[in-house]
């Protein structure tokens, strides 16, 4: 069976289409915000509750602090890059 160019064509605008569409599909998820979470122990290995941690961004000056769950845990989110 033969192709004609106008199915051949089509094909193509199809398949072009598809592409676009993959393309910015897959830019919408892209994240612009980032987090930083950690454990806070000390030399010994013991962890530490209730520690202050800050997080300071070097090219605004903004600085975020958090306090330490009873685990020794902390997280930022949502930070700008």
């Amino acid at each position: 069976m033969k192709i004609g160019n106008r199915a051949r064509t089509a094909a193509r605008i199809v398949m072009s289409i598809c592409t676009v569409f993959h393309c910015a599909a897959s830019a919408f998820g892209q994240a612009v915000r980032g987090s930083i979470s950690g454990l806070v122990t000390d030399q010994t290995g013991a962890i530490i509750p209730g520690a202050t941690v800050k997080a300071v961004n070097d090219a605004t000056g903004v600085a975020r602090s958090t306090v330490t769950s009873d685990g020794g845990l902390y997280t930022f989110v949502s930070l700008n890059p």
